[in-house]
Formats: C-alpha cells, sequence, structure tokens
C-alpha cells in the first residue's frame, strides 16, 4: 500500500463502478459459501473479486493454476 489514505465509496458509487459485483458476491455467498464469517470476509470477497476480473477469460483454470 502506498500509504496514502483514499475515501471510502458508497454503496451506489461502488455498484456503478463493478455492475454485477454484488449479485455475483451474492450468488456465491448463497451457492458456495452458504454462510460467511467477519474473520475470513476478506478472503471471501478477495476470490470473488479476482472471480469477477477473470469472468470472460476463456480457460480460467488455466489462469488459476499458472499463477500457482
Amino acid at each position: 500500500m502506498s500509504g496514502k489514505l483514499t475515501r471510502q465509496m458508497t454503496v451506489p458509487e461502488f455498484e456503478a463502478l463493478f455492475p454485477g459485483f454484488r449479485s455475483l458476491l451474492n450468488r456465491g455467498i448463497i451457492g458456495s459459501f452458504h454462510k460467511v464469517c467477519a474473520k475470513y470476509l476478506r478472503l471471501d470477497v478477495a476470490a470473488f473479486t479476482w472471480r469477477y476480473n477473470n469472468r470472460s477469460s476463456p480457460d480460467i483454470f488455466g489462469a488459476a493454476v499458472a499463477r500457482c
């Protein structure tokens, strides 16, 4: 991190920048994780962020394996 403080976005601002992310996150919690605790929330959001950023990748599994 650069140490520079940035302001936190409001939910409408976030949804305007990243349409569909909230529904993807909600669907994943309902379908995959079933419940989320505060301890691992950052990791869960990071996983869904990666999925959202790679949603148009034709070989998402290969991309995941390549990063290992």
